[in-house]
């Protein structure tokens, strides 16, 4: 028989009402599940025969619940609860391998971390930054950007809430609108977002398998004046692209006698183990990054970095923004770092990366050796390959989500990262593959 426990602090008719919404929308109470009798669940609840009487009257007016006459009160299956339940597990049993999300480890360490927070710093948490807490928040970033490689520490570091939040600031700042920008042909979405919202242009450059091509960068340029480069060398999102040794010298070459200023996402960079390319770029430039995809999505603590006046302004103007990253966010996120947990956790989720490539390998034998997040497949042309794969009961990102183009081109992004298992790995990319789906035939320069 369904006895809820009953919500403190409100009447009891809204406690029950709630409490039969919850049931159904947890599937506890499952469609056309008959209700106990109203007098029988008064007796067991401890409240008047009236007030389970108008909570089953409210619950039916909500469509919650219907009542037969000599049949009882039953749980209508096409209630808005009832179908939320029914999404809900339809979403489960599907293969997520749209979302870039890090390996799922064990919650403890940040609920033991949030909980030391609220015990030292309760009242500090849910304020306005503290100048104390960003110098600590700043000083993180610094050990993280170490730990990343970065051969030179940046003078300047702005806290923000998310990647994103950073390079919305930062793009606001050094462009007007109707000014261009030069990108990989294929970036990530919020670049395109964060376009739209400022006015300005991004120029789309043609890559290959190690991402950025001098030559096309060098006329994108030419063509365009754009003098600002955004681009992710280090596992490269959506194609999964990773610069090898020559290729970065070149490309840092190219940047240098161009004059480009280079904004870099290193939101991938813990993955690959390789140092950010700024590192070998001569004059200030800038890094974009954040702990979202090497700790937690829901971490919203972003950092941009470098020695560009760009960065100094931001630094100052961040906390009198809409960007500033919430006080429990930077106290989670610097004690993440400072004690050594992120790091040791980027490196777990490495790991997972690297165990699950051999699935990969087995499926996509011609898939790049070195293990990474997401696969950058092509597919058939001439048909919706997203909406084929959904019926096969698989989520994946298609081109024109990325694209700097209306085409897009017929390429789906595939996440390693989203999915429970190794098993529902394989079958994932199996699915896509018996739809046609295939690794790029695209040259490249060596390595």
């Amino acid at each position: 028989m369904w006895v809820p426990r009953l919500e403190e602090g409100i009447s009891r008719t809204v406690a029950i009402v709630r409490a039969l919404r919850m049931a159904i929308e947890t599937g506890e109470l499952p469609a056309n599940t008959r209700l106990p009798a109203q007098r029988e669940l008064a007796h067991r609840l401890g409240v008047n025969l009236s007030t389970v009487t108008r909570a089953f009257e409210q619950a039916t007016q909500e469509g919650l619940i219907s009542g037969e006459i000599g049949r009882g009160t039953f749980v209508m299956p096409q209630s808005r609860a009832a179908s939320l339940f029914a999404e809900t597990i339809a979403m489960a049993a599907r293969i997520d391998m749209a979302r870039i999300t890090p390996p799922r480890i064990d919650d403890a360490v940040i609920t033991e971390t949030l909980r030391t927070i609220l015990a030292e710093r309760a009242d500090e948490a849910f304020a306005y930054p503290s100048l104390l807490q960003l110098h600590r928040g700043c000083d993180a970033v610094r050990d993280w950007m170490r730990w990343r490689g970065l051969t030179r520490e940046p003078a300047h570091v702005a806290i923000t809430a998310g990647a994103q939040a950073g390079l919305q600031a930062l793009l606001s700042m050094l462009l007007r609108a109707g000014q261009s920008i030069l990108v990989e042909e294929h970036t990530f979405p919020g670049l395109r977002t964060t376009a739209d919202l400022i006015g300005i242009k991004p120029v789309g450059i043609t890559c290959d398998a190690q991402g950025l091509i001098p030559e096309e960068l060098e006329q994108a340029h030419k063509r365009t004046g754009a003098t600002i480069l955004f681009a992710t060398p280090n596992l490269q999102n959506p194609t999964g692209a990773i610069m090898g040794p020559a290729r970065r010298k070149a490309i840092a070459a190219t940047i240098a006698r161009l004059g480009l200023l280079l904004i870099e996402d290193d939101a991938y960079g813990s993955y690959t183990g390789l140092a950010p390319l700024v590192s070998e770029c001569g004059r200030p430039h800038i890094l974009v990054s954040s702990l979202s995809k090497a700790f937690a999505p829901g971490l919203r603590f972003g950092f941009v970095v470098g020695d560009h006046p760009a960065v100094a302004r931001l630094e100052k103007e961040v906390s009198m923004s809409s960007w500033f990253a919430a006080p429990i966010m930077i106290e989670t996120a610097t004690k993440l770092i400072a004690n050594g947990v992120a790091m040791n956790h980027a490196g777990q989720q490495r790991r997972i990366v690297d165990e699950r490539w051999p699935v990969v390998k087995r499926i996509f034998p011609d898939a790049p050796d070195t293990p990474r997040t997401h696969l950058w497949l092509t597919t058939p042309s001439g048909g919706n390959f997203a909406r084929l794969a959904e019926k096969q009961g698989v989520d994946i990102a298609p081109a024109s989500a990325f694209s700097m183009t209306r085409q897009g081109g017929d390429f789906i992004r595939c996440s390693m990262t989203s999915v429970r298992d190794d098993a529902e790995l394989a079958l994932g990319l199996a699915k896509i593959r018996d739809l046609g789906a295939h690794l790029p035939q695209r040259k490249t320069m060596a390595a």
